[in-house]
């Protein structure tokens, strides 16, 4: 099956039916001027665009002239990408025990006291880059732009807080500061329990490993997605993982030993690839190393653009939205005083989950605690981000040129549209529109 796309005719034969050249959405999808996937494919990148294969003359011209932009921006994107790069949030708070003490807390259930440990994080040379950031931006004075720098760079020293206050009494406090509510509140309540709510459809037709052979895996749906695009990330396997998969700086990993429908595998290789790789690809090639460390809280409205994605697609389900309803239940759960062991077991006696999906839940709402006090509960941001996105794109669709190109968030297009816009027009992912005459979708 060699060169067949995601989902691949082996699955449309085992599965559903539902055979897939490659992955698909219900809107027309522009690439450096080029419609691809007229019937309804959806081709990820072509070789004129790529950066990996297109080094020397194109990449320089596909990056931002220097000319252009203040002559701080060098020296600041330089350090902000030092201070990025070298963390990052969820994998740093992940407990370097989380294999052991799973397979243990499974086993113990109901009796769930976590003994997680924690890798300790040399934090110290990347708040230098923070700090030597913010005292250049207080030399060449305040600016739209500088105050996007800065805000990051003010984001990222809490974030490194954060790590140094893992399982400690502060960590619950600096966590919430970190991902506070920044949209409508009472709409996203409302969703999250609705969504919580939903009873999944039960599955029908065989499942695949998520690590598995073959194409209709996860590993392999990624792998090929990934091939196709032409983009320098690799695909890695990962039992640390408490999602299904993650993207990282180059790579996407995946977690072991999840048993997945290839409906599911295709609505996470969405997920990652439109939503996470395919920016990260974006703002290395177009030269802003702002948009590639991201601005304040782009990090979270790129999980919206993601789901954004999964519904384009068709894949939204009533499975994914319980799980992401239960999700954001289990945070506020959490907030309220609810230590790992009683959200557990609360997923498990009064919302039906099985005992192994209600640990992982927890370790991924519980990451960087000791299990009594709160945790990091990044999960808050997955539904209020979509709120926020959707609802933006739907009076604004061409600032998604934008927010495709980088880890952006809303407030800050109005800033970095008309400075980068052009160029991710001209090279990039361009925008979502009507298909052109003489073609059905």
């Amino acid at each position: 099956v060699e060169g067949e796309g995601v989902g691949g005719e082996v699955c449309a034969k085992l599965g559903r039916g539902r055979g897939r050249s490659d992955l698909r959405f219900s809107r027309w999808v522009w690439f450096s001027g080029k419609l691809l996937g007229a019937s309804g494919e959806l081709g990820l990148w072509d070789k004129a665009s790529n950066p990996k294969t297109a080094m020397g003359s194109g990449a320089a011209r596909s990056e931002l002239e220097r000319s252009e932009l203040p002559a701080w921006t060098a020296r600041a994107d330089r350090l902000l990408l030092g201070a990025s790069r070298g963390l990052g949030l969820a994998g740093a708070t992940t407990p370097s025990n989380v294999l052991s003490e799973r397979a243990r807390l499974i086993d113990a259930y109901p009796e769930l006291r976590p003994r997680w440990v924690y890798q300790a994080v040399r934090t110290s040379p990347l708040r230098e880059h923070c700090d030597a950031l913010l005292r250049l931006l207080d030399q060449v004075g305040a600016s739209p732009l500088g105050d996007l720098y800065r805000a990051r760079a003010e984001e990222l020293a809490l974030e490194l807080a954060l790590v140094d206050a893992m399982a400690t009494s502060r960590f619950a406090s600096l966590a919430r500061r970190r991902y506070a509510y920044m949209g409508p509140s009472r709409e996203v309540e409302r969703l999250a329990r609705e969504w919580a709510g939903q009873v999944p459809e039960a599955s029908e037709g065989p499942r695949w490993e998520s690590d598995g052979p073959g194409p209709c895996s996860l590993l392999g749906q990624l792998r090929a997605a990934i091939g196709r695009a032409r983009v320098p990330f690799r695909v890695r396997v990962s039992g640390e993982l408490s999602s299904l998969a993650a993207t990282g700086d180059g790579v996407v990993y995946v977690a072991p030993g999840r048993w997945l429908t290839a409906g599911e595998a295709r609505r996470t290789v969405q997920h990652e690839v439109m939503g996470h790789v395919m920016p990260r690809v974006r703002a290395r090639a177009i030269g802003l190393g702002l948009l590639e460390a991201g601005t304040a809280r782009g990090a979270d409205d790129q999980e919206g653009v993601a789901l954004l994605w999964e519904e384009r697609a068709g894949e939204l389900d009533a499975g994914r939205r319980h799980a992401l309803g239960l999700r954001h239940e289990a945070v506020n759960a959490m907030d309220s005083g609810a230590s790992f062991g009683d959200v557990v077991r609360w997923l498990v006696e009064e919302r039906g989950e099985g005992v192994r999906e209600a640990v992982l839940l927890g370790e991924r709402v519980f990451r960087g605690s000791d299990g009594d006090g709160g945790g990091l509960g990044r999960e808050r941001v997955y539904l209020e981000s979509f709120v926020r996105v959707r609802a933006w794109l739907e009076g604004h669709p061409d600032d998604e040129v934008i927010l495709g190109s980088g880890q952006v968030a809303l407030e800050d297009v109005a800033v970095l549209g008309p400075l980068v816009g052009e160029r991710a027009t001209e090279q990039h992912y361009v925008t979502i529109g009507t298909a052109p005459r003489g073609t059905t979708g």
